[in-house]
């Protein structure tokens, strides 16, 4: 589009967005769909809470774990049962991430820069922010393909040592993992997870992101 690229961390990003709305009470936060029911001529969404909302359609664009896509997918299945099949098996992970935010590290320190490595079984990727502020990405992959409920998860604790195996790989050509690492101020681990729906709407529900296209790296073994 003819801009510089710029990495921020999402909170800062939502806080933008949010500050420029004309209508901020259109924006509802704490709130976890438990139903959607098609009325005439539009639909009606119901939460936890007790509290219900009407529009014309919901867009479920909320993440990898969708509640709004499994509710699109019971409303499916109630017309032609075993048609979501498929989608409801085909999460996956085949990598997991650890990954984090960091102060300055010398050699790297010019905003809108980013790096990129590739090895067999593990890649990373770093963007430079404002100030110098660092954001990483090391990907590793696991000792097979997970599906669903087996897919692992990870503690903060996790991260620290599983960080450990990768301190001397490349960063850049001249900064090792292990000096990205000491200068973090946070960092977490999760795996990759990898899903690609056939149904992205029915009636009045449509899904956008990750919640029907996960985004993922590229295969590091090529």
């Amino acid at each position: 589009m003819g801009y510089p690229l710029a990495f921020l961390q999402r909170r800062d990003l939502l806080k933008v967005l949010y500050d420029h709305l004309p209508d901020k009470s259109k924006v509802i936060c704490s709130k976890r769909v438990s139903k959607v029911e098609h009325v005439d001529g539009g639909v009606v969404v119901q939460c936890e809470d007790g509290s219900e909302f009407s529009g014309d359609i919901v867009v479920g664009a909320d993440g990898i774990h969708s509640s709004v896509r499994t509710l699109m997918q019971q409303h499916m299945e109630l017309s032609n049962p075993g048609v979501t099949e498929k989608d409801r098996n085909g999460l996956s992970a085949e990598y997991n991430c650890i990954f984090g935010l960091g102060n300055p590290v010398e050699g790297i320190v010019h905003p809108g820069d980013s790096h990129r490595t590739y090895a067999k079984g593990h890649s990373t990727l770093s963007f430079i922010g404002r100030g110098g502020k660092l954001y990483w990405f090391l990907f590793s992959k696991l000792d097979k393909r997970y599906y669903g409920k087996d897919i692992p998860r990870y503690t903060i604790k996790d991260a620290e040592e599983g960080a450990k195996a990768f301190f001397n790989i490349h960063m850049t050509d001249t900064i090792t993992f292990d000096k990205v690492w000491e200068q973090r101020t946070m960092a977490n681990m999760s795996c990759v997870e990898e899903s690609v729906n056939d149904h992205w709407t029915s009636d009045r529900i449509v899904c956008l992101g990750d919640a029907i296209h996960k985004v993922y790296p590229q295969d590091t073994d090529n």
